[in-house]
């Protein structure tokens, strides 16, 4: 696993993709009702949160490949 340039390890260059969730009111009252996780995200998917569009923008600026992106985000 790895090569010379990360010491065997498969980490260098690698860097997280990741969101903040801004909690709207909708959100919020699932969050308090105990919601199944499924259903906060069909929410905060249909309110624009994609980890995928985190991950193409990072594409975009050249940091990782389309390909790369769509092998690890659903």
């Amino acid at each position: 696993m790895g090569c010379g340039s990360c010491g065997k390890t498969g980490y260098r260059g690698r860097f997280a993709i990741h969101e903040v969730l801004t909690v709207s009111e909708e959100v919020e009252r699932l969050i308090v009702a105990r919601a199944h996780s499924e259903e906060v995200k069909k929410v905060v998917v249909a309110q624009g949160m994609t980890l995928r569009q985190a991950g193409l923008y990072q594409a975009a600026q050249g940091l990782t490949s389309l390909a790369e992106i769509l092998r690890v985000v659903d």
